[in-house]
């Protein structure tokens, strides 16, 4: 799923299922190293001359609300880029740490039954 979160500007986010977390985890890893390329300008983050030192960053670990997630930074420290997988699925990459944090309160939210 591709949708926006709009929370201080427009901050788009996708989400993706799997059902096996190993492989997931293990092939994200190895996406790291073109993830920048491939998924900045989908979430709308365009690749310019002043930040096209992004594309040789290295992700690091961090947590958000005691949710692990890898992010890349820019070089004044501020996430450009992050993915989670807070409950093993799904997997949920954006640009912000307020869009990954209200993305992960939705899908946690109580189903309304009726």
């Amino acid at each position: 799923m591709l949708g926006i979160h709009a929370f201080n500007g427009n901050r788009a986010f996708i989400i993706l299922k799997t059902d096996f977390y190993e492989n997931a985890f293990l092939g994200l890893l190895k996406w790291e190293n073109y993830m920048a390329e491939e998924m900045l300008p989908l979430l709308g983050v365009n690749i310019t001359s002043e930040n096209k030192y992004l594309l040789d960053e290295k992700f690091t670990d961090t947590t958000f609300k005691n949710r692990d997630a890898r992010v890349l930074y820019d070089n004044s420290g501020s996430p450009v880029l992050i993915y989670s997988m807070p409950q093993r699925d799904p997997i949920i990459i954006t640009t912000g740490e307020d869009t990954l944090n209200e993305v992960v309160e939705k899908l946690n939210a109580p189903k309304n039954m009726k």
